[in-house]
């Protein structure tokens, strides 16, 4: 059985923000206005490692979704 191999030409991606740019300039300048460019960053750490306070029983689910399968059905 022969198979064809497929080629695909993928446009380059672009952001939200350069396609609304490039289609609807009035629209970007609207959307501008309404952002503060004074915003102060915020600061993200207590929610970057909110994932590494784990319960107990997190843990232990943690635990048991690493190791590895017995052997039998489906583990060989």
């Amino acid at each position: 059985m022969k198979f064809k191999r497929i080629t695909r030409e993928h446009p380059p991606l672009i952001t939200l923000g350069e396609l609304i740019i490039d289609r609807h300039p009035e629209l970007f300048k609207a959307l501008v206005i309404h952002i503060e460019p004074t915003t102060k960053p915020r600061d993200l750490t207590d929610w970057l490692t909110a994932a590494a306070w784990l319960t107990p029983e997190e843990k232990r689910l943690a635990r048991l979704m690493e190791e590895p399968p017995r052997p039998g059905r489906g583990g060989q």
